[in-house]
């Protein structure tokens, strides 16, 4: 690992701290720009750089340092939203995988991983939002208010952060491939 890529790695763990605190309130997920950010260090960055800059991420909330939406310290393991933040760890090392199997960094393709990256916060989330609300918080969450309440209400704002993810990632990368094509 070299010093450019620390760099990189270190860039998505602050962006990623500062879209948690771009958010909307809502009950019981914030709709927030951190999956904005964990989409474009997929694409951006290497899937085992991109993951670690959200694991780097989990890890320093963890510890007490408020990066999370509501927070941060060892007891946000607790909270409904922490599903969400987990998902961070595969969505980016998906997107990530993703983006570099494409053979051209199109719009196109930069949406399908985005898409499939936001796919994984949700699974993750929502079993997460589930298991939280029925045994650690103790209320009945059924199948539809999972969905309602921890995707549903959050999809016009995810599909807009996956438009603008594919379309910013897709500039910058292509930029990449063309300067590398030139080499």
């Amino acid at each position: 690992m070299n010093t450019s890529n620390v760099t990189k790695i270190a860039i998505f763990v602050i962006l990623t701290s500062i879209g948690a605190f771009l958010k909307i309130p809502f009950f019981p997920v914030p709709l927030t720009l951190q999956t904005l950010f964990v989409i474009l260090s997929g694409i951006m960055l290497e899937p085992r750089d991109a993951a670690l800059s959200q694991t780097l991420y989990i890890t320093i909330g963890l510890s007490g340092i408020p990066v999370f939406a509501n927070g941060g310290g060892i007891s946000y393991i607790l909270s409904p939203t922490f599903g969400y933040i987990v998902g961070f760890i595969p969505a980016a090392y998906v997107v990530g995988k993703l983006s570099k199997q494409f053979t051209s960094p199109s719009i196109l393709n930069m949406l399908i991983a985005a898409t499939i990256g936001t796919l994984l916060i949700y699974l993750s989330g929502l079993l997460y939002l589930y298991i939280n609300m029925k045994y650690i918080i103790g209320k009945e969450l059924d199948i539809y208010h999972t969905l309602l309440y921890g995707c549903l209400i959050f999809l016009p704002g995810d599909a807009t952060k996956i438009i603008a993810s594919a379309l910013i990632g897709s500039k910058v990368t292509i930029r990449v491939f063309q300067r590398n094509a030139i080499r």
